[in-house]
């Protein structure tokens, strides 16, 4: 038989977030001369002393903060999943934005030096504690462009000076 075609499907599948531990073994040495003891130095962490990593982190953080999902319903979401992590650990994760603060101090710099500046402006429902109503808000977002030749107007779209 002569293969004259084909059919293709696609299906769209997710696969559930999947808890895991990482583990880092550091070696120890000694020297029976001189009574001395060396080990590896800790690998860097973005957070000293976090029991979860950075991933674990920015994953509450954003289902908290962006995704609207409090902390009793992640709790009950991660047992499901075989891991128990008490509100108040996933609360401890708030300290993750006090954190990044010299890295948004960095960033803001960046972007302010950048030669062009990109901005956006979304409204957004803003709801007063006590009040019951949703009042208009404004939420801007920035990005700076940080190629050295990066060129405002046309002449970037044409490619004439590029």
């Amino acid at each position: 038989m002569v293969r004259v075609g084909e059919d293709i499907s696609e299906r769209l599948d997710i696969v559930p977030a999947q808890f895991f531990v990482q583990r880092q073994i550091r070696g120890k040495w000694a020297c029976r001369c001189c009574q001395l003891m060396v080990q590896e130095p800790a690998a860097p962490q973005v957070f000293d002393n976090a029991l979860p990593t950075p991933g674990l982190q920015a994953h509450t953080v954003v289902s908290r903060f962006c995704d609207h999902m409090p902390y009793y319903r992640q709790e009950q979401i991660n047992a499901r999943a075989g891991v128990h992590t008490p509100r108040s650990t996933l609360a401890a994760g708030r300290q993750t934005g006090a954190q990044l603060l010299l890295l948004c101090d960095a960033h803001r710099a960046l972007v302010l030096g950048s030669r062009v500046i990109h901005a956006d402006e979304t409204t957004i429902g803003w709801l007063k504690a006590g009040g019951g109503k949703t009042k208009k808000a404004y939420m801007w977002a920035y990005a700076g462009s940080i190629r050295r030749y990066a060129r405002c107007g046309v002449r970037l779209l044409r490619g004439a000076w590029g």
